[in-house]
């Protein structure tokens, strides 16, 4: 009986405890709660989760300047950390610092805290009531700059230009095509996104750049679908091999025109594939013809470039848009068959109106520029040119005074050269049978001016002196002395046909 008091009796102040023993625990899970969940309400963490490590580096608790504090020795840590950076058979092991990598502190704590506010307000009361590991992996940043430059220095070029295919005339004069090649350029946006990527920190990261494909502009099978079979017209000229910087410019503008490919319909300007003719260029100080005079000037010599593609665009019976002859007549073609350029205002156009793609190939010799153009020949087809003077404009003479000349003496200084207008036409043949005659563009040349020096005003011829003294004995007149000028341009050709210029030996000063 007294047992069963007791027994009731315990029952009694459990009954009596159970109330404060549950409003405790309730007590408890509430505090808990708002220590955990109030950050996730407001929607701003203060404190790091526990559990949250980067890379070793314990974060739990830790408020977000503390945390930036603490991945300060990691930072240094990230930049000698190596890793093997391949590209095609090369191979370097090299820190993250050399390449640029660095580990954004900032960034790395904001994802930290952000963690708490990830996991959810029962996962926040979990992770405060147990410990569980949360590893982050650290946001690292790259500068591209040191990227490159370092690219620069361990592999050099980041890019290899893709080859056109093109059409090459073998030692038998044969055309081959060559084929094409791709070309590459190391993707650095992939190869950053690679760099920052956690995987860097494995034992034996390796990375190997990402290459981007570059295609070729004309494919090895576009060039064999152009259907140029063989040669259809050429032209020569010559020059002074001597005149070595005027040599220079006509190699280096006739090497912008080699290769060039036209299809049927396209239009072609000189000025548009030569370029500027500036130093950066390539190009030299040489005679150039500015109004009826030469003069030094960059690119001397192109206008000879662009006068013999012109002659060859006739004979391969080709349209002529746009075509200006020089102020002044040249030695290395017929009166009426120049061709002048201004890379800013005066240009060279033609046409291809013809059914088939067609090729020009330039050739530089010693003293002997050729423009070859290829297509389909047509063996019953011929063109020829012809051009001549219509008319003459004689040359004024102007007398200048020069006290080192003697008295009654006259001295040549520029020797006049006529002016002229001239024609030219294009006939084509076939079989031998005349089917089409062509005008051509006329042609205006402007005299150059004689001039004389002479002693004094009296030695002009008519003009006005003062009479003499009596005593004075008159001076007989001298006759006109030889005059060697040098610079100059050549008198006028005679008109040529098809084939090579005429008046090949060119004086220096050609233009």
């Amino acid at each position: 009986m007294a047992e069963a008091k007791r027994k009731n009796k315990k029952k009694f102040h459990f009954k009596k405890l159970w109330p404060l023993i549950v409003t405790i625990a309730l007590l408890m899970v509430v505090l808990t709660g708002y220590y955990y969940l109030a950050p996730a309400v407001t929607a701003k963490t203060v404190k790091i989760v526990p559990g949250v490590s980067v890379q070793g580096v314990d974060l739990s608790g830790l408020e977000r300047p503390e945390a930036i504090e603490q991945l300060t020795a990691l930072a240094s840590k990230v930049q000698k950390n190596t890793v093997k950076l391949k590209f095609g058979s090369s191979e370097q092991q090299v820190t993250l610092g050399e390449l640029g990598i660095t580990l954004d502190r900032d960034k790395t704590a904001d994802l930290a805290l952000a963690m708490g506010s990830q996991l959810g307000a029962f996962k926040r009361w979990y992770a405060g009531m147990w410990h569980v590991d949360r590893p982050l992996d650290p946001v690292l940043s790259l500068d591209q700059a040191v990227l490159q430059q370092y690219w620069q220095k361990e592999f050099g070029a980041a890019e290899k230009p893709a080859r056109d295919a093109s059409l090459e005339v073998n030692a038998a004069g044969q055309l081959e095509v060559t084929p094409s090649v791709d070309g590459y350029t190391v993707d650095f946006p992939l190869l950053a996104k690679d760099l920052v990527n956690p995987a860097v920190f494995a034992a034996d990261a390796s990375i190997e750049a990402p290459l981007r494909t570059v295609k070729p502009k004309v494919t090895t099978e576009q060039a064999r679908g152009w259907g140029i079979t063989g040669l259809v017209a050429e032209y020569t000229t010559n020059f002074n091999a001597a005149q070595t910087d005027r040599d220079h410019n006509i190699a280096t503008a006739a090497a912008k025109l080699d290769g060039q490919v036209l299809g049927p319909g396209e239009e072609f300007s000189f000025n548009q594939v030569v370029g500027p003719r500036e130093a950066d260029q390539g190009y030299r100080m040489a005679n150039v013809i500015v109004g009826n005079k030469l003069e030094s000037g960059l690119g001397g010599g192109v206008c000879q470039v662009s006068t013999t593609l012109y002659n060859a665009a006739l004979l391969a019976d080709l349209s002529v848009a746009q075509r200006s002859n020089h102020s002044i007549p040249v030695s290395y073609v017929p009166v009426g068959r120049d061709a002048t350029v201004a890379y800013d205002y005066m240009d060279l156009k033609f046409k291809n109106v013809l059914d088939n793609y067609i090729l020009i190939k330039t050739f530089v010799g010693s003293g002997s520029l050729t423009v070859k153009i290829y297509g389909v020949p047509d063996q019953r087809k011929q063109v020829q040119i012809k051009s001549w003077v219509t008319g003459t404009i004689a040359p004024e003479t102007t007398y200048k005074v020069d006290t080192a000349v003697e008295p009654g003496v006259q001295k040549v200084v520029q020797k006049g050269i006529s002016g002229y207008t001239a024609t030219a036409e294009r006939l084509v043949l076939v079989d031998g049978v005349e089917t089409r005659k062509d005008q051509l563009p006329g042609s205006k040349y402007q005299p150059v001016e004689q001039i004389i020096a002479v002693h004094s005003k009296a030695d002009i011829p008519g003009a006005e002196v003062p009479a003499a003294p009596a005593a004075a004995t008159a001076q007989p007149k001298a006759a006109v002395s030889a005059a060697t000028a040098t610079d100059q341009p050549a008198a006028v050709q005679p008109a040529g046909t098809n084939g090579a210029a005429a008046g090949a030996g060119a004086q220096p000063g050609n233009i």
